[in-house]
């Protein structure tokens, strides 16, 4: 049974797998962050009150994650936009609709907050990853590009 809650520190090191995966996945060298790195950095977010992370669980075991941030955006529909920076699902199985109820909850998230725009950040690297962010309405709407300094 499909389960959608508030992550905790518990989660985190399972988590941090499936933000590896995805990170080997993209085959993205810029990416530099451990899996030790990405954990410090979670638990901070978990006490940020800008920020949501949200954990599937099936059968009692973590499937996947997504996390959020409130970002402000004076003028842009209110004062805010939900901005979505994670979103990753066990690789070593089929996750059929997991990652939908994560969006979802999300959703749920920000619009209890009064926030209706949201942007998602998705790799060009990961076509399947472009066609799920399409399939639950997203549309291109900027270019972001990596400055790296």
């Amino acid at each position: 049974m499909l389960t959608i809650r508030a992550a905790t520190l518990n989660d985190l090191p399972e988590l941090a797998q499936f933000w590896q995966e995805k990170i080997v996945l993209q085959a993205d060298s810029r990416y530099t962050t451990s899996v030790d790195r990405w954990v410090i950095s979670a638990t901070a977010w978990l006490g940020d009150a800008r920020c949501v992370m949200l954990t599937a669980e099936n059968d009692g075991r973590p499937v996947g994650y997504v996390v959020g941030w409130i970002q402000p955006m004076p003028g842009l529909a209110g004062d805010a936009l939900g901005l979505i920076t994670e979103l990753a699902l066990d690789a070593h199985s089929y996750q059929g609709g997991v990652g939908r109820a994560l969006v979802e909850a999300v959703r749920a998230w920000y619009a209890d907050r009064g926030i209706t725009a949201l942007a998602a950040w998705s790799s060009r690297r990961s076509p399947v990853e472009q066609a799920f962010w399409r399939s639950v309405g997203a549309l291109e709407w900027m270019e972001c590009l990596w400055i790296k300094s």
